[in-house]
């Protein structure tokens, strides 16, 4: 058997406003089943006794499935920005707000907020002063924000102009 699909209005006048906010929060998109004699446990819990057992009423021995954006106070960029903004990290403010990190990344940089670049970028041309003098590539990668596999890259483009 299906599952019963309830409206979000719907399930405001069976349970009221309170417990249909926390059940449209914490149990949307995956089907629920209500018990039809005694309410489960967990419900009650989650919402308390009086509007579990008038959902037990209502919907007892069915599954049902509530509607995932029924009640959403305000836009989740604006969270994820307001989050971002008070120093939260990608992952934290991911799973506050029940997205990807990556749209908060996409985000956090569409607001400017992306950590710069340590240095700017430095010419291949002071790569290959550094070198002719002698520094070590690891020196190198340090001291210009660059890779040591780009150092060495630079280095072995050095030694095939002077073999040629």
């Amino acid at each position: 058997m299906g599952a019963v699909w309830v409206p979000a209005a719907r399930l405001v006048e069976t349970v009221g406003e309170e417990a249909a906010a926390i059940l449209l929060r914490e149990k949307t998109s995956r089907p629920l089943y209500i018990r039809a004699r005694a309410p489960h446990p967990a419900l009650v819990e989650l919402i308390g006794a009086g509007p579990a057992a008038a959902l037990s009423e209502a919907y007892g021995g069915f599954d049902i499935l509530l509607p995932t954006v029924a009640i959403r106070p305000e836009p989740r960029k604006v969270r994820v920005a307001e989050l971002l903004e008070a120093g939260a990290s990608i992952r934290e403010v991911a799973a506050e707000v029940g997205v990807s990190a990556r749209f908060v990344a996409e985000v956090k940089r569409d607001l400017g907020l992306s950590r710069p670049r340590l240095k700017a970028k430095v010419g291949r041309r002071v790569i290959e002063d550094m070198l002719k003098a002698g520094r070590k590539d690891a020196e190198i990668a340090r001291a210009c924000a660059v890779t040591e596999r780009h150092v060495r890259g630079v280095r072995l483009a050095l030694q095939r102009g002077a073999q040629a």
